[in-house]
């Protein structure tokens, strides 16, 4: 509030002294109203007055708005918007209320705690109505569902409610300030007088910056305004100043007998202190505390039109009410929910809360942006000023001497004057340089800091959701896979080490291993004291897993065609065997006992002799221990019971399913243990080369279809989506960066490796949502055939690319947080060591890799034939490795 009335508004000079711990101040707007005759100027900048954002200036220049501005799309909308969420909003506006709004905090929480109340005892007297409508039509929207029923229910929920919320609302909101007898008394010694005296023509000649903006006011010409940076004191924009005779000054000053007139010129070029010494001069000269309204000069009155106001004392009535409004539906609800019973009840309380929710966080938002929206496209009304009271509370101060007459008002005003003449000055350009380095550095240590909480947050997130699709029991249910069909602990034989799949060593050891060990542990139902068990269920022998669909049996065979023998040979040798590769692979069709079929005539075929190719299967090829074996074959499933397996077990083995062109069979079946949710699926291979004897190669996989079981999944999955928040977050970051620097981002080795981290985090989260559909397809084809085998080989790769990709995506997230340790000294020393030594490292490395070869040679030459770990050379290198590592 100033002393005096300023006269028509140009523009506005704002600046700040860059103190205090977040100086920083983006600039909305500003609106100035003269009391006298309810003019309101409205200054917009948009812009931030901080050393480090925008062009680093605190010190700006800004046109009054024209009427372009003022009704333009942007200031509508966003204006609206903030007003109505501040006040219209009834649970945001406890946040972030009006500051000036008679409306407290605590009685907007009260009408809020009255609302509740009210909206929990009308929904639930209509709860559980809707059973008795036949047949309510269920519309969907999305994720959404409802039915006209609730909807109709809602409604007249809303409008029971609506007429106590509104009757509250007013009794607080419109309810007068309370009379302050000791505030009277000072109103009737307060003197403040606005009247026409005194100079009040101003006359300025602007600069070409300024003349632009004049412009702009006029023809309202985007092009023509500029919020200007003074980059001269004061008195540089003001040119020339006038102060014309243009006026008469009477006064007349009963108490002194004093008539003062006054004309005076001033040229504003000269000095500030001329501005100074001028003001200083007018008040000491006709202070407008000691001005009456002269005669003959007609007195302006405006009329406020008076705004609408209930009594103080509906304040205790709104309290009242609403108690009462919170202590009826309490007893209400403590009734009604003791009649609907636990469930019913916590029922209705979790869909109230969803609803409640639903309404504050999207129904009312939306309500607000709508409403903005078609305030701003279609009404283009500024909107009115959001104080709701002009008169001073009791803890603040004029800061103009001028209007007060109380002694000691007038003494703290001074005092605060005084102050704000001597404080706040805009600093000078060299003040600003140093302000803003200090500032960069500032911002740099906060930026690190952030970074490295933010950083560490993903990393956690990240660990969670890879630690957290591998459950922690899966080693104990592989193990009990182990136990039952490797091991046969489970074998009803007093050593039953005779008949594990480790002495497997032929065509008829892996036959007594099938019947004495795969089919009881899969289908036999004989406790341990001999008595049996429920014989139609699908539990295993350890009757802790469950067998999904059927067990089967997948040979990989070769061609029964001779091979060519070397000529020297032939006379001692008539037939050889050859080994497996894709070329070779038998994939004919015949009858029991591999028997050359005659599609001519018109015989059943048993599936166990019929080539089935991988397209069939579902499968995909398999890489064993000697060769990588197709996805096809020849397939025997052994059924759903015991009886069953036998007989067909025996139809094999009589004959002769297993001879010397077999290159492969897969034991192949899944299980599920519902207690733990999850699946084993077993892919045991036993090869048979050429030469004889065989080689095992056991493999169980364990893997949950429905992750989303159990409290901690949930945990798991906000753990999911944060993550994804983050990395998109990341890769937004790095596209921007990317298209900044352009060919320089990849000459630095960070960039390199965050470029391939941001790869990485993309095609892993699209392998996330492509191995949750394959999961569920799963799911939905063992739900609808139940008695079949169903091939999990494709859901078992999925799983592990997942997890492959996963694990990379720790470790190169592991090490990029190396990066956010360069600021600690000690890590800058070491990084810039490994950065000057890296020629040197990058010629060692060679050195060092062709020598290593070259033992990896002679170690495979010299211990291929005879030693496991030496039967390729991979498998030599990675042995070499493990002994140099002790």
């Amino acid at each position: 509030m100033t002393a005096r009335p300023l006269g028509k508004l140009n523009h506005l000079r704002v600046w700040h002294d860059n103190t205090g711990k977040k100086p920083s101040w983006f600039f909305s707007r500003m609106m100035v109203e003269d009391l006298q005759n309810e003019e309101k100027y409205y200054f917009i900048c948009d812009r931030w007055l901080a050393v480090e954002m925008d062009d680093g200036q605190i010190d700006r220049v800004i046109p009054v708005a024209g009427r372009s501005e003022l009704t333009s799309f942007s200031h509508l909308f966003w204006n609206k918007t903030r007003r109505n969420f501040t006040d219209g909003h009834l649970w945001f506006s406890i946040i972030h209320r009006p500051p000036r709004s008679r409306f407290t905090r605590v009685q907007r929480l009260t009408c809020c705690l009255s609302l509740l109340f009210m909206t929990m005892t009308a929904n639930i007297m209509f709860y559980g109505q809707e059973a008795n409508v036949t047949q309510p039509a269920l519309i969907k929207f999305g994720p959404f569902s409802f039915t006209l029923h609730s909807v109709y229910i809602g409604v007249i929920s809303g409008l029971m409610v609506f007429p106590v919320s509104i009757m509250l609302v007013t009794c607080f909101r419109y309810a007068s300030v309370k009379p302050d007898k000791t505030k009277d008394k000072y109103k009737q010694n307060l003197n403040v007088a606005c009247s026409t005296s005194g100079p009040d023509v101003l006359t300025i000649t602007y600069d070409k910056e300024h003349e632009s903006q004049k412009d702009y006011l006029d023809i309202g010409d985007e092009e023509l305004r500029k919020l200007a940076t003074p980059k001269t004191p004061y008195r540089d924009l003001l040119t020339r100043a006038t102060l014309s005779d243009s006026r008469e000054l009477k006064s007349s000053v009963s108490q002194r007998g004093k008539t003062a007139m006054s004309t005076r010129h001033i040229d504003f070029d000269e000095d500030d202190e001329a501005i100074s010494s001028y003001i200083q001069g007018t008040e000491a000269k006709y202070p407008t505390s000691m001005v009456n309204t002269p005669a003959g000069v007609t007195e302006i009155k405006t009329k406020r039109k008076k705004k609408f106001e209930l009594p103080w004392w509906f304040i205790y009535i709104g309290y009242i009410l609403s108690f009462c409004s919170v202590a009826g539906p309490f007893y209400t609800l403590v009734e009604i929910g003791g009649v609907l019973g636990p469930t019913k009840s916590a029922e209705w309380l979790s869909s109230m809360t969803v609803g409640l929710i639903q309404s504050i966080l999207l129904t009312q938002p939306a309500k607000v942006l709508i409403v903005a929206l078609l305030f701003a496209l279609f009404i283009k009304n500024p909107s009115k000023d959001e104080d709701e009271e002009r008169e001073l509370k009791s803890d603040e101060d004029y800061l103009h001497i001028t209007t007060v007459q109380d002694e000691k008002t007038r003494e703290r005003a001074i005092n605060i004057k005084n102050n704000m003449m001597t404080t706040y000055a805009p600093p000078d350009e060299m003040q600003l340089h140093d302000a803003r380095q200090l500032r960069y550095k500032e911002l740099k240590m906060h930026a690190i800091t952030r970074d490295i909480i933010l950083y560490l947050l993903f990393l956690y997130l990240l660990m969670m959701c890879a630690y957290g699709n591998k459950a922690e029991d899966s080693y104990y249910v592989k193990k009990s896979c182990y136990d039952t069909f490797i091991k046969a602990k489970y074998v009803h034989h007093y050593n039953y080490s005779i008949y594990n799949m480790h002495k497997v060593n032929s065509h008829q050891s892996f036959m007594d291993w099938i019947e004495h060990v795969v089919i009881p542990g899969l289908y036999d139902h004989t406790n341990y004291d001999g008595n049996k068990y429920n014989q139609h269920s699908k539990f295993i022998k350890d009757q802790a897993n469950y067998l999904v669909g059927v067990a089967r049996l997948r040979q990989i065979r070769v061609k029964s065609d001779p091979c060519i023998i070397a000529r020297e040979m032939r006379n001692y040798i008539s037939n050889c065997r050859e080994t497996y590769d894709v070329i070779s692979e038998d994939t004919a069709s015949y009858d029991e006992g591999w028997i050359a079929r005659n599609e001519s005539e018109n015989k059943q075929q048993l599936p166990e002799w019929k080539f089935e190719s991988a397209i069939d299967l579902s499968g995909y090829p398999y890489w064993g221990t000697l060769n990588v074996y197709g996805g096809g074959g020849y397939v025997a499933e052994l059924g759903k019971d015991l009886s069953t397996a036998k007989a067909v077990f025996e139809r094999l083995k009589s004959n002769r399913w297993i001879d010397i062109f077999t290159r492969g069979v897969f034991v192949e079946f899944v299980l599920y243990n519902s207690n733990l949710n999850m699946f084993s699926i077993s892919q045991v291979l036993i090869e048979f080369p050429p030469l004889g004897s065989a080689i095992h190669y056991p493999r169980f996989h364990i893997m949950r279809l429905d992750r989303y079981v159990g409290p901690f999944t949930y945990v798991i999955l906000a753990a999911e989506v944060l993550t994804f928040c983050f990395i998109l977050f990341f890769t937004i970051t790095e596209i921007k960066k990317i298209f900044k620097l352009r060919n320089a981002y990849f000459k630095e080795g960070w960039n390199v490796l965050e470029f391939a981290l941001m790869i990485i985090c993309l095609v892993t989260i699209f392998m996330f949502f492509f191995r949750l559909a394959n999961s569920i397809l799963t799911t939905k084809a063992i739900r609808d055939k139940p008695k079949e085998f169903h091939n999990f080989q494709y859901t078992i790769m999925w799983d592990e690319i997942y997890g492959y990709l996963m694990g990379t995506l720790v470790y190169l997230s592991t090490l990029k947080f190396l990066k956010l340790l360069k600021f600690n000294k000690r890590m800058s020393v070491l990084f810039d060591v490994l950065n000057y030594a890296s020629k040197s490292l990058v010629t060692f490395s060679i050195v060092f890799a062709i020598l290593f070869f070259a033992f990896v040679q002679l170690a495979f030459l010299l211990f291929g034939a005879s030693m496991f770990g030496f039967k390729g050379i991979i498998q030599t290198a990675e042995t070499l490795l493990v002994m140099m590592l002790s």
